[in-house]
């Protein structure tokens, strides 16, 4: 008789994971879910509104993401500006790159259940202009999802020292998506006024 691997009873929910990838975005916006479907009509931001309060209400600084995760994918999103730039060499460079990107958190705010965006980037386009570039976390595959880039996190979790390989895998795939998406927002003059 073959023997069959059983699949795991639990593992993280979407919302776990979204926390533990991003952290949760300010307390005076956070809003548990529950609360939000029973009050959705009273609750409801427009993006660009949801966007503000999210920018405003950061649990930590922008360029100093807390989560290992978010960090992580912070610090190779701005290694890899520097080697676009050509400035590898130069370690002035590093802070120069850091004051171009920011990481703002979105979960459990209108921007999460509202508009689908968990967290996101901005990246100036050093012409006066920035680009946003917006995430989703979730622990399984998505044919459609509002953001620009899917976060596909493993249902058993990852461990960054446990897991170094697959941690860094997802770390370099999350921040090529970004630079991808931010290239092609710049090559369609998507971007925004600062």
């Amino acid at each position: 008789m073959p023997h069959f691997r059983e699949k795991p009873r639990f593992g993280l929910t979407g919302e776990m994971a979204e926390n533990e990838l991003f952290g949760e975005a300010g307390q005076k916006i956070n809003i548990d879910f529950k609360k939000w479907l029973a009050k959705r009509n009273e609750l409801y931001m427009p993006k660009r509104k949801a966007i503000e309060a999210v920018k405003e209400n950061q649990p930590g600084d922008p360029r100093e993401p807390g989560p290992k995760f978010a960090s992580d994918v912070y610090e190779e999103v701005v290694r890899r500006l520097i080697e676009l730039d050509g400035k590898e060499n130069n370690p002035d460079n590093y802070f120069e790159a850091v004051g171009r990107v920011a990481f703002f958190t979105a979960v459990h705010s209108p921007l999460d259940y509202a508009h689908g965006v968990d967290a996101f980037f901005e990246i100036d386009s050093k012409a006066d202009e920035f680009v946003r570039v917006e995430l989703d976390a979730s622990t399984h595959r998505k044919a459609e999802f509002d953001a620009d880039v899917l976060v596909e996190y493993p249902s058993g979790g990852l461990d960054p020292k446990d897991d170094k390989d697959d941690w860094e895998s997802l770390v370099g795939r999350t921040a090529d998506s970004i630079l991808e998406t931010f290239n092609a927002k710049i090559r369609s003059h998507d971007t925004n006024r600062r």
